[in-house]
């Protein structure tokens, strides 16, 4: 029964310190910039990874730190976002029903759209 007993502390103990490891690592919220381009900095001047305080707020030109935008990658389109699932209708403006296909399977397979003028319903 002892050695069974140490495995489990030993586990615990592990797990217990990756937990705390991986905690500190990593940073709340994104990174922030200044207007000019530049990380903010401490009020002692410091700043990166060697910085005294937990969040640098202050900038070099006066602006007020911002977090990063992401930029929208090239060439990607965003999707047409779909409508709730009690506001669907079948193509020929029914109501879906509970059973499989929920509308008439000769139009656009059984399936119901946002509305009826959708071009799935042509």
């Amino acid at each position: 029964m002892r050695p069974v007993l140490g495995v489990l502390l030993c586990v615990l103990a592990i797990s217990v310190i990756a937990a705390t490891a991986k905690k500190d690592s990593v940073k709340s919220g994104r990174k922030l910039k200044c207007a000019d381009g530049a990380r903010p900095t401490c009020k002692d001047g410091s700043a990166g990874k060697k910085a005294t305080c937990d969040k640098p707020k202050i900038c070099a030109d006066g602006s007020v730190p911002a977090a990063k935008v992401k930029k929208e990658k090239a060439g990607k389109v965003k999707k047409e976002k779909k409508c709730a699932k009690n506001v669907r209708v079948c193509c020929d403006g029914s109501k879906p029903t509970k059973s499989k296909p929920p509308c008439d399977a000769t139009i656009n397979k059984g399936r119901p759209v946002c509305n009826t003028s959708d071009a799935k319903c042509s």
